[in-house]
């Protein structure tokens, strides 16, 4: 009797803990509306990199489904807008395939550094990794880890919700202002500004910073044709190098 006792004693404790955990993880989940609620600043911001992206692609002549589904597959406001004068000249596939790997290159990182926190269901976890972006890594990487897991793939998919819309609305927009609006393509350096600016308010991190420019500087100089790899390879190289020498103090201590 003392072991059923025992076992069913066991057996209400796991209960517990489990009830438990799917409390706190329910306390955790942020709901739709409130993603919805907190990104609302980054749907304004798509409003003017996505709405440029579909303005400028109708400019120069590609297809209204072609534009629409690039947002919706690709879902990279670097990438296409670096496709488009390419395409526009008729460039290769291979010229296409190697652009769009040297800048989606970061995206590695991001998937790199998320993936501890990442959901345990690999199914999901391979979603998480594809549709990671700019502006989700920026908002994840500064919520615990927790948090991380159960919202980063929600974060995700309303943020391609809103590249989507907003690049419609570039698309019905474009042949009205295509030719009225100069300097379209900048919405997306203004965006990266913004977000930089903002993670550097919450984190007050002088390093990132100093290095970015460090690096932008001297693949300016040495490497200008292969800028955005040059500066990427460096920053990691960096990252690692002090990675590696943090953790080999911390060891001697």
């Amino acid at each position: 009797m003392s072991e059923d006792s025992s076992k069913e004693n066991q057996l209400l404790s796991q209960q517990k803990e489990t009830a438990q955990q799917m409390v706190n993880d329910a306390d955790l989940l942020i709901s739709w509306s409130t993603l919805a609620k907190n990104t609302l600043p980054i749907f304004i911001a798509f409003l003017a990199v996505g709405g440029a992206y579909g303005v400028l692609a109708i400019s120069v002549g590609l297809p209204v489904w072609f534009t629409l589904l690039s947002s919706l597959i690709v879902f990279s406001g670097s990438v296409q807008f670096a496709a488009i004068p390419l395409m526009a000249a008729q460039a290769s596939f291979s010229s296409l395939f190697l652009t769009s790997f040297i800048i989606s290159l970061r995206h590695i990182f991001y998937t790199i550094a998320l993936a501890p926190t990442m959901s345990k269901n690999l199914c999901r976890k391979l979603f998480e990794a594809v549709t990671i972006t700019d502006q989700s890594f920026a908002l994840m990487s500064l919520e615990s880890e927790k948090v991380r897991e159960l919202n980063l793939l929600r974060t995700n998919l309303i943020l391609a919700f809103y590249w989507f819309v907003s690049t419609l609305v570039g698309v019905v927009l474009g042949g009205f202002i295509g030719n009225l609006v100069p300097h379209l393509d900048f919405a997306l350096a203004a965006l990266f500004i913004i977000l930089a600016y903002e993670q550097f308010k919450k984190n007050k991190s002088y390093f990132g910073v100093a290095l970015a420019v460090v690096a932008f500087v001297l693949a300016k100089v040495f490497f200008a044709n292969w800028l955005i790899l040059a500066s990427i390879l460096f920053c990691a190289l960096c990252i690692l190098l002090r990675s590696f020498a943090s953790n080999k103090m911390a060891g001697g201590k």
